[in-house]
Protein backbone atom coordinates (compact mmCIF):
# COMPACT_ATOMS: atom_id res chain seq x y z
CA UNK A 1 0.00 0.00 0.00
CA UNK A 2 1.38 3.37 -0.99
CA UNK A 3 1.84 5.95 1.79
CA UNK A 4 0.00 9.11 0.70
CA UNK A 5 0.42 11.13 3.90
CA UNK A 6 2.05 14.40 2.91
CA UNK A 7 1.78 16.47 6.08
CA UNK A 8 4.11 16.28 9.04
CA UNK A 9 1.54 16.50 11.84
CA UNK A 10 -1.81 15.06 12.82
CA UNK A 11 -4.26 15.02 15.72
CA UNK A 12 -4.40 12.57 18.56
CA UNK A 13 -7.15 12.48 21.16
CA UNK A 14 -7.83 10.84 24.50
CA UNK A 15 -10.95 10.79 26.63
CA UNK A 16 -9.28 8.92 29.50
CA UNK A 17 -9.43 11.88 31.96
CA UNK A 18 -13.19 12.16 31.42
CA UNK A 19 -14.31 8.52 31.34
CA UNK A 20 -15.51 8.64 34.92
CA UNK A 21 -18.08 11.28 33.91
CA UNK A 22 -19.54 8.99 31.22
CA UNK A 23 -22.06 7.61 33.71
CA UNK A 24 -23.70 11.04 33.91
CA UNK A 25 -22.81 12.71 30.60
CA UNK A 26 -23.52 11.12 27.24
CA UNK A 27 -20.97 13.34 25.45
CA UNK A 28 -17.73 13.30 27.41
CA UNK A 29 -14.83 15.58 26.58
CA UNK A 30 -11.49 14.68 25.13
CA UNK A 31 -8.05 16.25 25.13
CA UNK A 32 -6.57 17.00 21.70
CA UNK A 33 -2.88 16.74 20.89
CA UNK A 34 -0.85 17.80 17.88
CA UNK A 35 1.34 14.81 17.00
CA UNK A 36 4.58 15.13 15.02
CA UNK A 37 4.80 12.19 12.59
CA UNK A 38 8.58 12.38 12.36
CA UNK A 39 9.52 11.99 16.02
CA UNK A 40 6.21 10.99 17.66
CA UNK A 41 6.19 13.96 20.03
CA UNK A 42 2.88 15.47 21.04
CA UNK A 43 1.71 18.85 22.27
CA UNK A 44 -1.58 19.47 24.08
CA UNK A 45 -3.57 22.02 22.07
CA UNK A 46 -7.04 21.85 23.69
CA UNK A 47 -8.53 20.27 26.83
CA UNK A 48 -12.04 18.89 27.34
CA UNK A 49 -13.24 19.32 23.75
CA UNK A 50 -16.78 18.27 22.89
CA UNK A 51 -17.59 16.96 19.46
CA UNK A 52 -15.36 15.56 16.77
CA UNK A 53 -12.04 17.40 16.33
CA UNK A 54 -10.16 17.21 13.04
CA UNK A 55 -7.29 18.90 11.27
CA UNK A 56 -7.48 20.90 8.06
CA UNK A 57 -6.23 19.20 4.87
CA UNK A 58 -3.14 21.41 4.87
CA UNK A 59 -2.45 20.60 8.50
CA UNK A 60 -2.40 24.23 9.59
CA UNK A 61 -5.75 24.54 11.39
CA UNK A 62 -7.53 22.63 14.12
CA UNK A 63 -11.27 22.27 13.54
CA UNK A 64 -13.52 21.47 16.50
CA UNK A 65 -17.01 20.42 15.58
CA UNK A 66 -19.64 20.40 18.24
CA UNK A 67 -22.80 18.52 17.38
CA UNK A 68 -25.88 19.43 19.38
CA UNK A 69 -29.07 17.43 19.02
CA UNK A 70 -32.31 19.23 19.84
CA UNK A 71 -35.41 17.17 20.50
CA UNK A 72 -38.64 18.89 19.49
Amino acid sequence: MENKVTREVGLGTTNAPYERNYSWDIQIGRDVYLVDFKDGSRKLIEKDVSGFPSISPGGSMFIGMQVEIVHG
